[in-house]
């Protein structure tokens, strides 16, 4: 074995590399040998890795993070990544590689200092319960090896506790044991400093703002903890306030801070200045270097116009804009740049848009990472970017939401690869798929009108990893008694269309004054097809028998005769899907739409003839981009029919149309239903949200009636599904819970 100095030696032998570090701080030492087989033109291979040194720490874990192999060519550069992954582990003071050299290869050792064990964790310079509430926050472990990064870790967030009540000037420091310890004591020494809580912030010479305006952009506010950072962000959120109103120029400074206690608390009262200068219009609007597309196709992306005030914001997104055109085309290279032109006299500023306009892009190969099940079939299906075509960005885009929206993932990555002609970029698709895509849940409820009800299901998506699923619903209680088999095959016969089979068996008991017993049985073949962009267009044919029947000692409504109907039915429908799904799978942005009609009877034989008609239209929008903002969700849905049998009017009450109100209290040939919900993800298998339901129940069109719910509800992923539970207040004032499965819209 040898241990080499830092300079090649004349003659060709081994050599290593050494790294020290004092206090795990700063890099004291770092040599590098260059083992002579690295100017040999034969390569030689490491045959074993060892670890020596650790007595503590597993060798195994080591290995984990090296990216040194047995088998591989000995690399100085790896050996140097290497080192240093075993430097940001933080439990070593000393590293050290050294080799040796055996006939079949190199041995390939890392010799570890390690540091010692926490004996006892300290706290210096607080006492009492706050001594407890700290040490919570201390990542560091008794009887574990002291850790610098856990050590840095812990004093970042004792520094974050300090200053979130207001401690702004506090300061954390800790000692790093030495090499010839072998216990050590992990020793925390805090000053807190001094806090004050803001009084008032004084603002002078604003006169496009007032006072009240200006402060309400700021977090430093009335009562809350002063923080210099908190006030410099909110100068520069005023800056940037001013600019989108013209004010390009605008000066906002501190002027002064004036600490004084009162009632006993240190007070701090902020003095902000105020220099607005001219505010600016945009004189003229310049375009060089543009031949793709045209001077008014550009402009009209362009804002602010001429003659507007100028908004320095605006002018960045139309940038942007310009670039996705561009982008969207192919043209990834072309570069948009701006210049500003400004005329402080007359308060006007011309914009210069250059364009260095690139050659354009097509796709050259699809490769694929992580899919361990899923074939190529439904990535094909999938992706609206084929080898050859223009690589658009935007199609690139609505490839990965079309990807992600399938539920078979949970990471979705795309990633552009250049090639060696540059008008050609390969696509790299990056996946995550989900461990599991069959499910078997079972699930129970219960209600006073309802009794107890239950169901079983089973299904299993991806199904060969080619896009299909299968499913098997069973649904029992005292008013139903229902099965289901359904089938799914999104691309039928590896072509777009999506084929979906069901084959069912439902019964429905019908408890009031009057009441029936309802037993349907049938088959639903559905063809759906691609339209274009985010267009599908549905066909559905069904073919079903239904048998209406008394229930004991209730007698049957008036309009309604015992015996067996049959029904054919065609339902042709257009679906409009635009969503976007994050990563708890919440729909955040987007539209959903729903037209359809279904005819049954006449020309498609059956005895049963009428019309019925549907609009479902759903639209999302979240007010920032982190998955855990506020999503506004909103609902309309129509349903109306002509000529329906009494059995095929609409319900409406209860959890999935109207909540505040019983199951199925309203019945009508026509309805109007709208929900708007305010929906705040807490985890990604948690949400939250607040909702306000309508209706318009129309029993004819002289006689209908209006009907409000509000309340709020959960949303929770589990193991046997997502479980709904909703608190609803009607017109009447009494609450209702409710308990369902299933995702609502």
């Amino acid at each position: 074995m040898r241990n080499l100095s830092i300079y090649p030696p004349s003659k060709k032998e081994g050599g290593f590399i050494k790294v020290r570090f004092a206090g795990l701080v700063f890099l004291i030492f770092f040599t590098i040998g260059l083992p002579a087989c690295v100017f040999s033109f034969e390569p030689v291979y490491i045959t074993q890795i060892k670890i020596q040194g650790s007595h503590y720490i597993k060798k195994d874990d080591i290995l984990k993070v090296i990216t040194s192999k047995p088998g591989q060519i000995l690399s100085k550069d790896k050996i140097v990544q290497d080192m240093r992954a075993i430097y940001d582990m933080g439990y070593f003071y000393k590293i050290r590689a050294l080799k040796e050299e055996t006939p079949k290869g190199i041995i390939l050792i890392y010799e570890v200092g390690e540091y010692p064990l926490v004996e006892k964790i300290k706290l210096v310079g607080v006492e009492g319960r706050e001594v407890k509430k700290l040490k919570k926050l201390v990542s560091l472990k008794i009887g574990e090896p002291w850790n610098y990064k856990k050590a840095q870790e812990s004093k970042e967030k004792i520094l974050s506790y300090f200053k979130d009540n207001g401690y702004v000037d506090a300061r954390v420091d800790f000692s790093s044991p030495s090499s010839e310890e072998k216990s050590f004591v992990a020793v925390f020494n805090i000053k807190r400093g001094q806090r004050a809580r803001v009084m008032e912030v004084e603002i002078s010479g604003n006169r496009f703002f007032s006072d009240q305006k200006l402060r309400s952009f700021m977090q430093t506010r009335f009562k809350r903890y002063f923080d210099p950072e908190t006030l410099k962000k909110d100068i520069k959120k005023l800056r940037e306030k001013y600019r989108e109103q013209g004010f390009y120029f605008v000066n906002i400074y501190s002027s002064g801070l004036k600490f004084f206690k009162k009632y006993r608390v240190r007070w701090v009262r902020v003095f902000l200045k105020v220099e607005e200068g001219k505010r600016f219009k945009v004189e003229r609007i310049n375009l060089e270097g543009n031949h793709i597309f045209s001077e008014k196709q550009i402009k009209d992306q362009i804002r602010p116009k001429e003659g507007e005030v100028f908004n320095i914001r605006k002018l960045r997104k139309s940038i942007q804009r310009i670039q996705n055109m561009y982008g969207d085309k192919g043209y990834l290279y072309t570069v948009v740049r701006d210049n500003l032109k400004f005329n402080r006299k007359a308060a006007l500023v011309d914009i210069e848009i250059f364009i260095q306009e690139k050659i354009q892009v097509h796709l050259g190969k699809i490769k694929l990472e992580g899919n361990k099940s899923t074939k190529w079939r439904v990535f094909k299906h999938t992706l609206l970017l084929h080898k050859g075509d223009i690589f658009s960005t935007d199609k690139i885009r609505e490839s990965w939401r079309r990807l992600y929206n399938l539920g078979f993932f949970e990471k979705v990555e795309m990633e552009p690869l250049y090639t060696s002609d540059p008008s050609v970029l390969d696509l790299l698709i990056k996946v995550k798929e989900k461990e599991k895509t069959g499910k078997l849940l079972f699930g129970a409820s219960y209600s006073s009108a309802s009794g107890v009800e239950g169901f079983i299901q089973f299904s299993k998506d991806n199904l060969w990893g080619e896009g299909k699923m299968l499913s098997l619903d069973w649904e029992f209680g005292r008013k139903r008694d229902n099965y289901q088999l359904s089938y799914i095959d999104r691309w039928w016969q590896d072509t777009p269309t999506r084929l979906e089979l069901d084959v069912y068996n439902r019964e429905y008991k019908f408890y009031d004054t009057e009441g029936y017993i309802k037993r349907s049985s049938g088959v639903d073949i559905s063809l759906g097809r691609p339209w274009f962009s985010n267009f599908t267009f549905y066909l559905t044919l069904n073919s079903q028998k239904t048998r209406i029947s008394s229930l004991e000692n209730i007698p049957l409504p008036s309009d309604l005769k015992e015996g067996e109907s049959s029904y054919q039915s065609l339902k042709p429908a257009i679906v409009w899907d635009s969503r976007v799904r994050d990563e708890a799978f919440n729909s955040y942005s987007g539209f959903y739409g729903l037209v359809s009609f279904e005819k049954s009877g006449g020309f498609l034989g059956g005895n049963v003839n009428f019309t019925k008609y549907f609009l479902d239209l759903r639209k999302y929008s979240r007010s920032g981009k982190f998955w855990r903002a506020p999503i506004l969700a909103l609902r309309l849905r129509g349903k109306w029919g002509e000529n329906l049998p009494f059995d095929e009017e609409f319900y409406t009450g209860g959890q999935d149309t109207l909540r505040g109100y019983q199951q199925n209290e309203f019945k009508s040939p026509r309805v109007l239903l709208g929900t708007v919900e305010l929906r705040v993800p807490l985890t990604q298998g948690l949400l939250s949200y607040i909702f306000f339901d309508t209706a318009d129940i129309q029993y004819s069109f002289t006689h209908q009636d209006y009907k409000n719910g509000f309340g709020f509800g959960m949303r929770i992923t589990s193991p046997v599904g997502i479980i709904r539970l909703d608190y609803g207040i009607g017109e009447s004032g009494e609450p209702r819970i409710y308990f369902g499965m299933g995702d609502v819209f």
